[in-house]
Protein backbone atom coordinates (compact mmCIF):
# COMPACT_ATOMS: atom_id res chain seq x y z
CA UNK A 1 0.00 0.00 0.00
CA UNK A 2 1.59 3.64 -0.98
CA UNK A 3 2.24 5.72 1.51
CA UNK A 4 3.00 9.65 2.26
CA UNK A 5 5.55 10.34 4.67
CA UNK A 6 4.83 13.98 5.65
CA UNK A 7 7.44 16.13 4.20
CA UNK A 8 5.57 19.88 4.86
CA UNK A 9 3.99 19.96 1.57
CA UNK A 10 1.86 22.79 0.49
CA UNK A 11 -1.78 22.56 -1.09
CA UNK A 12 -0.50 24.32 -4.17
CA UNK A 13 2.41 21.61 -5.67
CA UNK A 14 3.94 20.55 -8.83
CA UNK A 15 4.73 17.02 -9.67
CA UNK A 16 7.70 16.21 -11.87
CA UNK A 17 5.71 13.50 -14.04
CA UNK A 18 7.66 11.09 -16.96
CA UNK A 19 4.33 9.08 -17.45
CA UNK A 20 5.89 5.85 -15.65
CA UNK A 21 4.39 3.80 -13.49
CA UNK A 22 5.74 5.00 -10.54
CA UNK A 23 4.47 8.74 -11.81
CA UNK A 24 0.57 7.14 -12.15
CA UNK A 25 0.55 6.05 -8.70
CA UNK A 26 2.17 8.89 -6.98
CA UNK A 27 -0.31 11.07 -9.52
CA UNK A 28 -3.39 9.30 -8.13
CA UNK A 29 -2.47 9.37 -4.52
CA UNK A 30 -1.63 13.37 -4.65
CA UNK A 31 -4.50 14.84 -7.03
CA UNK A 32 -6.89 13.26 -4.44
CA UNK A 33 -5.49 15.23 -1.58
CA UNK A 34 -3.24 18.13 -2.93
CA UNK A 35 -3.66 21.21 -5.81
CA UNK A 36 -1.43 19.62 -8.61
CA UNK A 37 0.20 20.65 -11.60
CA UNK A 38 2.19 18.00 -13.62
CA UNK A 39 5.68 18.88 -15.03
CA UNK A 40 7.42 16.81 -17.83
CA UNK A 41 10.60 17.34 -18.88
CA UNK A 42 11.30 16.68 -23.03
CA UNK A 43 14.51 14.65 -22.65
CA UNK A 44 14.49 14.81 -26.57
CA UNK A 45 14.98 10.99 -27.18
CA UNK A 46 12.80 8.35 -29.01
CA UNK A 47 9.58 7.75 -26.35
CA UNK A 48 9.34 11.58 -25.97
CA UNK A 49 6.03 11.79 -28.16
CA UNK A 50 4.22 8.57 -26.10
CA UNK A 51 5.41 9.87 -22.58
CA UNK A 52 4.07 13.88 -23.69
CA UNK A 53 0.45 11.72 -24.93
CA UNK A 54 0.90 9.80 -21.53
CA UNK A 55 1.15 13.55 -19.03
CA UNK A 56 -2.00 15.66 -21.40
CA UNK A 57 -4.24 12.49 -20.67
CA UNK A 58 -4.02 12.44 -17.39
CA UNK A 59 -4.20 15.62 -17.45
CA UNK A 60 -7.18 15.72 -18.75
CA UNK A 61 -8.42 12.65 -16.44
CA UNK A 62 -8.02 14.76 -13.32
CA UNK A 63 -8.43 18.46 -14.97
CA UNK A 64 -5.05 19.69 -13.83
CA UNK A 65 -2.62 22.10 -15.27
CA UNK A 66 0.65 20.87 -17.06
CA UNK A 67 3.49 21.90 -18.16
CA UNK A 68 6.21 20.66 -21.02
CA UNK A 69 9.85 21.59 -20.41
CA UNK A 70 12.03 21.11 -23.58
CA UNK A 71 15.34 22.73 -24.47
CA UNK A 72 17.72 19.87 -23.40
CA UNK A 73 20.69 19.97 -25.27
CA UNK A 74 21.61 16.63 -26.94
CA UNK A 75 25.08 17.81 -27.25
CA UNK A 76 25.61 17.66 -23.18
CA UNK A 77 24.94 14.40 -23.49
CA UNK A 78 28.30 13.93 -25.50
CA UNK A 79 30.15 15.40 -22.98
CA UNK A 80 29.16 13.09 -19.84
CA UNK A 81 26.27 10.31 -19.52
CA UNK A 82 23.15 10.72 -20.89
CA UNK A 83 21.54 10.16 -18.06
CA UNK A 84 23.72 12.51 -15.81
CA UNK A 85 22.88 14.68 -18.62
CA UNK A 86 19.11 14.32 -18.60
CA UNK A 87 19.55 14.44 -14.35
CA UNK A 88 20.85 17.90 -14.58
CA UNK A 89 18.39 19.37 -16.98
CA UNK A 90 15.54 17.99 -14.95
CA UNK A 91 16.97 19.55 -11.50
CA UNK A 92 17.71 22.86 -13.47
CA UNK A 93 13.93 22.83 -14.44
CA UNK A 94 12.61 21.87 -11.04
CA UNK A 95 14.95 24.49 -9.09
CA UNK A 96 13.71 27.31 -11.73
CA UNK A 97 10.18 26.35 -10.56
CA UNK A 98 8.13 28.73 -7.76
CA UNK A 99 6.72 26.17 -5.30
CA UNK A 100 7.46 22.69 -4.37
CA UNK A 101 8.20 20.15 -6.71
CA UNK A 102 7.08 16.32 -6.03
CA UNK A 103 9.58 13.69 -7.40
CA UNK A 104 7.68 9.86 -7.25
CA UNK A 105 11.52 8.02 -5.70
CA UNK A 106 10.13 5.11 -3.52
CA UNK A 107 12.42 3.04 -1.18
CA UNK A 108 13.68 0.35 -4.39
CA UNK A 109 15.28 3.94 -5.92
CA UNK A 110 17.28 4.48 -2.25
CA UNK A 111 18.14 1.27 -1.83
CA UNK A 112 19.78 1.41 -5.55
CA UNK A 113 21.10 4.65 -4.88
CA UNK A 114 22.38 3.22 -0.86
CA UNK A 115 24.72 0.89 -3.47
CA UNK A 116 25.99 3.58 -6.09
CA UNK A 117 26.78 5.79 -2.96
CA UNK A 118 28.78 3.10 -1.59
CA UNK A 119 30.57 2.16 -4.67
CA UNK A 120 31.92 6.18 -4.51
CA UNK A 121 33.22 5.57 -0.56
CA UNK A 122 29.97 7.23 0.51
CA UNK A 123 27.29 5.21 1.45
CA UNK A 124 24.22 7.13 1.46
CA UNK A 125 20.13 6.96 0.41
CA UNK A 126 17.78 9.81 -1.07
CA UNK A 127 17.15 12.22 1.28
CA UNK A 128 13.19 13.09 1.56
CA UNK A 129 13.68 17.20 0.69
CA UNK A 130 16.69 19.21 -0.76
CA UNK A 131 16.16 22.72 -1.75
CA UNK A 132 12.03 22.98 -3.24
CA UNK A 133 12.51 19.30 -3.92
CA UNK A 134 10.43 16.90 -1.77
CA UNK A 135 10.63 13.23 -1.89
CA UNK A 136 7.33 12.18 0.09
CA UNK A 137 7.32 8.44 -1.02
CA UNK A 138 10.48 7.29 -0.04
CA UNK A 139 9.16 4.52 2.61
CA UNK A 140 6.99 2.94 0.06
CA UNK A 141 8.21 0.32 -2.08
CA UNK A 142 7.83 0.08 -6.11
CA UNK A 143 6.16 -3.27 -5.39
CA UNK A 144 3.23 -0.66 -3.69
CA UNK A 145 3.31 1.63 -7.08
CA UNK A 146 3.14 -1.01 -9.48
CA UNK A 147 0.33 -2.47 -7.39
CA UNK A 148 -1.92 0.78 -6.40
CA UNK A 149 -1.54 0.90 -10.71
CA UNK A 150 -2.78 -2.17 -11.63
CA UNK A 151 -5.68 -2.41 -9.44
CA UNK A 152 -6.83 0.98 -10.45
CA UNK A 153 -6.37 -0.09 -13.86
CA UNK A 154 -4.17 2.87 -15.33
CA UNK A 155 -2.42 3.19 -17.79
CA UNK A 156 1.48 4.00 -18.38
CA UNK A 157 4.44 4.81 -20.60
CA UNK A 158 7.37 2.17 -20.00
CA UNK A 159 10.56 3.46 -20.86
CA UNK A 160 12.67 0.42 -23.02
CA UNK A 161 16.03 1.89 -21.55
CA UNK A 162 14.76 1.12 -18.07
CA UNK A 163 14.84 -2.54 -18.56
CA UNK A 164 18.76 -2.47 -20.12
CA UNK A 165 20.92 -2.81 -17.64
CA UNK A 166 23.74 -1.51 -20.08
CA UNK A 167 22.44 1.72 -20.43
CA UNK A 168 23.88 2.97 -17.29
CA UNK A 169 25.11 2.11 -14.34
CA UNK A 170 21.84 2.62 -11.84
CA UNK A 171 20.06 -0.16 -14.44
CA UNK A 172 22.99 -2.04 -14.30
CA UNK A 173 22.50 -2.25 -9.91
CA UNK A 174 18.74 -2.77 -10.27
CA UNK A 175 18.89 -5.38 -12.98
CA UNK A 176 22.21 -7.43 -12.21
CA UNK A 177 23.51 -6.32 -8.73
CA UNK A 178 19.81 -5.90 -6.85
CA UNK A 179 18.69 -9.19 -7.12
CA UNK A 180 22.06 -10.85 -5.85
CA UNK A 181 22.76 -8.45 -2.70
CA UNK A 182 18.44 -8.73 -1.43
CA UNK A 183 19.02 -12.24 -1.60
CA UNK A 184 22.06 -12.73 0.54
CA UNK A 185 21.82 -9.29 2.22
CA UNK A 186 17.44 -9.19 2.72
CA UNK A 187 18.55 -6.76 5.30
CA UNK A 188 19.25 -4.08 3.23
CA UNK A 189 15.98 -2.60 3.47
CA UNK A 190 16.11 -2.32 6.97
CA UNK A 191 19.51 -0.36 6.75
CA UNK A 192 18.16 2.56 4.31
CA UNK A 193 14.98 2.50 5.75
CA UNK A 194 16.91 3.43 9.08
CA UNK A 195 18.89 5.83 7.04
CA UNK A 196 15.92 7.78 5.38
CA UNK A 197 13.82 7.68 9.19
CA UNK A 198 17.75 9.73 10.53
CA UNK A 199 17.20 12.26 7.65
CA UNK A 200 13.29 12.76 8.54
CA UNK A 201 14.42 13.47 12.42
CA UNK A 202 16.27 17.10 10.78
CA UNK A 203 12.79 18.40 10.22
CA UNK A 204 11.90 18.20 13.58
CA UNK A 205 8.26 17.59 13.09
CA UNK A 206 6.38 15.25 15.16
CA UNK A 207 4.92 13.68 11.80
CA UNK A 208 8.06 12.88 10.98
CA UNK A 209 9.78 10.70 13.84
CA UNK A 210 6.40 9.03 14.08
CA UNK A 211 5.94 8.34 11.04
CA UNK A 212 2.24 9.70 10.64
CA UNK A 213 1.42 8.41 7.10
CA UNK A 214 -1.37 8.25 4.65
CA UNK A 215 -2.61 5.31 3.19
CA UNK A 216 -3.93 5.48 -0.28
CA UNK A 217 -7.82 4.52 -0.42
Amino acid sequence: MLKENKTGLNKDIFLAFSGGIDSVASLDYLAHRYNVTLVHIDHGDEIEEKEAEVTRFYADYYNIKYHIFGGFDKRKAKTSSKEGAWRNFRYKVFNSLEGQVITCHQLDDCIESYIFNAMQGVPAAIKPVVGNVHRPFLLSSREDMVERVKKLGLIWSEDHTNSDPNFCTRNYIRHTMMPHVLKVSPGIRKVVRKIILSYYKDYNEPAFAKLQSNHME
